[in-house]
């Protein structure tokens, strides 16, 4: 199965980009307390509060609006527009000038990473 799908030229290149962005996704989790203590002076607590905020707005996309968004207009539509969205978000962290932004940075990284990754129950 793998193999079919690695050598279809789509199938192909979704996997690589899913990959890509799970290295991604891990490098912002490993780094993002380091960056925002240096830039903000963040403390443990407020790296927590910012992942709790993130982690809730990902399960809350996951379990309603997901599904719904990808039975509407399609498993490839979503992954673009949510492609498109965790790439503005990453992109416009840098400029990001203390907790409200970063946090709302962060929270639509999470919801446009959620839409990217469609599972709907079918």
């Amino acid at each position: 199965m793998i193999g079919y799908a690695a050598r279809d030229p789509i199938i192909s290149r979704l996997m690589l980009l899913t990959f890509f962005v799970g290295v991604a996704f891990t490098g912002i989790e490993s780094t993002f307390g380091l960056w925002a203590q240096h830039r903000f002076g963040w403390q443990p607590r407020d790296v927590g509060l910012c992942f709790m905020i993130t982690g809730i707005v990902s399960s809350f996309s996951q379990f309603f609006i997901t599904g719904t968004l990808s039975r509407r207009f399609g498993e490839a539509r979503m992954l673009a527009i949510g492609m498109a969205g965790t790439v503005i978000c990453t992109a416009l962290q840098p400029f990001s000038d203390g907790h409200a932004i970063t946090i709302a940075l962060m929270a639509g990284m999470a919801l446009s990473s959620s839409v990217a990754s469609p599972t709907p129950a079918r």
